[in-house]
């Protein structure tokens, strides 16, 4: 193989290889941090010309740095980078036999909310949007409600447009450009109360009489401009914190995951979360009930209760309500 290796620097080929036609622009922003990441421990570590030993530390140190799964990601993308390099002649792909790291698909990585704390924080919404009327509240209400009650991704909100909540059949449906999808396929059904608050946002836009996004920024640089995916996960962080559920593991993606959980809790069936959360593959669907059935597991406390001799009392964290 005929290997390119002037004093070009490798990561002066990181644009061509973001900008595949085949990555989103979601998936472009996650490639170039990890590829960013490489770039600086490889500086950090005067790494000019990575060989396989070069990618196996940085693969150590990924580890002892980030959460499993953001090195999962930032190792898979570095892997990729030199697949491509490797196919194109400008690199030899020194990362290829250097194993991936694996994540325990079997325990989602969010926690939800249940019943009493999805109850909390939408009263707590609701009522300040009634008090203030302030376009803010009710626009974070009528979204964080939709996105909740209808199981959303946090990049399918951003892409939401005024025209894709219609009339269909005796019931308000949403159209929805789901994880994958090359446009707005999915189809769901939404209850006509949470139908009726966001309408309520929409009728204070001009751009519900024509088609628009519909969740707009309120901010003084993109006034009327679509909301991007960081934004719709900080509005909803926020309205997380302030109604005293402020964990790391609590983020806007809790909604989604509280969403399937609590449809389960419900009674739904596997196949109907599964088709509810647009699940491509049963399985994924399974780990929220395969979740449900490990905190409902007695043992822990049933070991606790013989080995103390009495019932374990039960101490909250202070951050729990």
């Amino acid at each position: 193989m005929n290997i390119c290796r002037q004093n070009l620097s490798l990561f002066s080929w990181t644009d061509d290889f973001l900008a595949s036609p085949h990555f989103s622009k979601a998936t472009s922003r996650i490639y170039s941090t990890g590829l960013l990441s490489f770039k600086q421990w490889c500086k950090i570590h005067d790494v000019s010309m990575p060989v396989e030993q070069d990618i196996l530390q940085f693969r150590a140190w990924l580890l002892g740095q980030y959460r499993i799964s953001t090195a999962q990601t930032y190792l898979a993308t570095v892997k990729l980078f030199f697949s491509w390099l490797g196919k194109r002649h400008l690199y030899q792909d020194v990362a290829t036999d250097v194993q991936g790291i694996k994540v325990n698909r079997t325990v989602p990585m969010r926690d939800y909310l249940d019943t009493r704390h999805v109850r909390m924080l939408l009263n707590r919404l609701s009522k300040r949007a009634a008090k203030t009327g302030a376009l803010k509240d009710l626009r974070n209400y009528a979204m964080i409600l939709l996105t909740l009650t209808c199981g959303l991704r946090v990049s399918e909100v951003a892409r939401l447009d005024v025209d894709d909540l219609y009339w269909s059949s005796g019931t308000y449906c949403l159209s929805v450009h789901g994880k994958g999808r090359d446009g707005k396929s999915d189809a769901i059904n939404v209850p006509e109360n949470v139908a009726m608050s966001v309408f309520q946002w929409l009728e204070t836009q001009s751009s519900f009489w024509k088609k628009g996004p519909m969740f707009v920024s309120l901010g003084r640089t993109n006034t009327g401009g679509r909301l991007c995916p960081r934004t719709v996960s900080q509005i909803v962080k926020q309205a997380l914190r302030e109604s005293g559920f402020d964990s790391p593991r609590l983020t806007a993606h809790s909604l989604r995951h509280s969403a399937v959980t609590l449809a389960l809790l419900g009674g739904a069936t596997l196949q109907e979360a599964q088709q509810f959360a647009r699940h491509s593959r049963l399985e994924t669907t399974q780990i929220y009930a395969h979740n449900l059935e490990m905190l409902k597991n007695p043992c822990s406390r049933l070991v606790a209760d013989m080995a103390l001799g009495k019932k374990a009392s039960i101490k909250r964290h202070p951050q729990v309500r």
